[in-house]
This record gives C-alpha cells, structure tokens and sequence, in this order.
C-alpha cells in the first residue's frame, strides 16, 4: 500500500509506453 511504490510503478509504465509509441511511429509497420 505504498504510494512512492504506486508511483515508480507508473513513472515506468509511462516511460515504457512512451517508448513503445515513439518505436510505432519511427516505423510505418502499424499504420
């Protein structure tokens, strides 16, 4: 139940989606 754990768990998430989108759009595959 601990917050900073709550928040390290989405500051990684937001980071490895934001990677995940910058790999989509560099590369034409998905659209």
């Amino acid at each position: 139940m601990s917050i900073m754990r709550a928040e390290n768990l989405r500051s990684a998430l937001a980071e490895a989606i934001g990677r995940v989108v910058k790999i989509c759009s560099s590369t034409d595959t998905f659209g």
